[in-house]
């Protein structure tokens, strides 16, 4: 499917991504046929990895086929655990289920939200 092509689905995982709390460690990852994340493993949320992440979201224009969702969640869960920082998985699909992508946020332990827009 293709991810993030029009304003307002880029405008909505901006807002999510200025809606985290500051130190806590995230990630953003596309999937579909594939995967691909903005970084090799979690980060920690700062001011500038929030506008690094933003900018971005800003250029992405992808079709990554399909929506394979089980890879990218093995992927997240075989990243290493930081202590103190339990993990938390949003999966946001914006339109159908053919456009998706996902916050991946390590901070409460193995929990697994899902919200359509």
């Amino acid at each position: 499917g293709y991810l993030f092509t029009s304003a307002p689905s880029k405008e909505t995982l901006i807002f999510l991504l200025k809606s985290l709390p500051l130190g806590c460690y995230f990630n953003v990852y596309g999937f579909g046929s594939t995967y691909e994340s903005f970084y090799p493993q979690s980060v920690e949320y700062t001011q500038e990895s929030m506008s690094t992440s933003v900018q971005c979201v800003k250029e992405l224009d992808c079709d990554l086929g399909g929506t394979e969702i089980i890879k990218p969640l093995k992927a997240i869960y075989s990243q290493p655990y930081l202590e103190g920082h339990p993990r938390q998985v949003f999966k946001v699909i914006i339109g159908s289920s053919s456009l998706s992508y996902k916050i991946k946020i390590k901070h409460s332990h193995k929990k697994f939200y899902n919200k359509s827009v």
